[in-house]
């Protein structure tokens, strides 16, 4: 059971049409060697379908139409279905009326961004919930719908803006603590452009960079395109890998972001129980910004290393040279 995970098309008038033919058709030959033809195979498309969307959108839309034409008769399945969340670039002057003209010629489900912040969908015995972001019509940080998702009890959780903020403050989403708070196995994200997987408590979060955005810049055409592949079995996320195109062998080659092999491995190794003299962090940077005014950016309370490295996938720990740094 696979699910291709897509975003950041930024399709525009410009576009290179013999390099989106490549790029899907390599695309495609991955995953086509993946699935029966039988098979039901879904594509999730994380947002930012077209790029800026203030501009010339309906044409661009039409040239979307087109691309995913091809996507949809590539992939040798008969049972491919498309679920859509918009991004930040769908909105065209505040609204996402041609988006969901778009995406309704493509869904497995009718959509309306305009009357609706989710949708909900059982996808091989899982409750994803593909949120809008840009509720707030904003094209900056991302907001959802907290009130409304949260009763729903998502396993995954679909969206284009990231939890966290990756390269400036113009990129996460708001309210992240009581996102997380939702307690979801995985959320899917697009917008940073760059495959990551993190993990907040038990939720592991995974992005995935542009497939095709780099047509429109020559010097990277060859680089950084990338999809994801997700395999479930059981009703559990088993794997997922990241493909990015190597224009140099004209392949796309996989990185294995997340293994359910390797995430228990993590949590066996976190249950081990420290020796009695354990070591306690004194200071916790709990808040990274530019600001003037600094009490409330550290927590001074005693935590565990232990569970320090519980909560958090990665940890940064400053101090003098050999006051015991390292941790195994």
């Amino acid at each position: 059971m696979k699910i291709l995970m897509l975003s950041d098309l930024h399709i525009d008038t410009d576009i290179d049409f013999n390099f989106a033919e490549n790029i899907l058709e390599k695309m495609a030959l991955v995953v086509n060697h993946c699935i029966d033809i039988n098979e039901e195979i879904y594509a999730i498309i994380l947002g930012d379908i077209i790029n800026q969307g203030n501009r010339d959108s309906e044409r661009k839309y039409q040239i979307a139409e087109q691309i995913f034409l091809k996507l949809k008769n590539k992939i040798k399945s008969e049972n491919l279905k498309m679920c859509f969340i918009p991004g930040n670039h769908d909105l065209c002057d505040k609204q996402l009326t041609q988006f969901n003209l778009f995406v309704n010629k493509f869904s497995y489900t009718p959509i309306d961004f305009e009357s609706t912040t989710f949708y909900q969908e059982e996808i091989f015995g899982l409750n994803f919930v593909f949120a809008n972001s840009v509720i707030h019509r904003e094209r900056n940080n991302g907001k959802i719908s907290i009130t409304e998702i949260k009763t729903l009890h998502p396993d995954i959780l679909c969206l284009h803006h990231s939890i966290f903020a990756k390269y400036d403050w113009t990129s996460f989403t708001y309210d992240a603590n009581e996102i997380l708070d939702f307690k979801c196995q995985f959320i899917l994200h697009g917008h940073t452009h760059g495959a990551l997987f993190e993990q907040s408590n038990s939720t592991k979060i995974i992005s995935v960079g542009s497939l095709l955005m780099n047509y429109c810049k020559p010097e990277y055409a060859n680089i950084n395109n990338q999809f994801n592949l997700i395999e479930i079995n059981n009703r559990i996320i088993s794997t997922i890998s990241n493909y990015r195109y190597w224009g140099e062998s004209k392949v796309f080659k996989p990185t294995i972001l997340y293994t359910l092999e390797s995430n228990n491995n993590i949590n066996e190794s976190l249950n081990k129980t420290l020796p009695n003299n354990s070591v306690y962090i004194e200071r916790v940077l709990i808040h990274c910004y530019e600001s003037d005014e600094n009490e409330n950016i550290f927590s001074n309370s005693k935590l565990s290393l232990l569970n320090a490295l519980k909560q958090d996938s990665l940890l940064l720990l400053i101090g003098e040279a050999g006051i015991g740094k390292s941790y195994e």
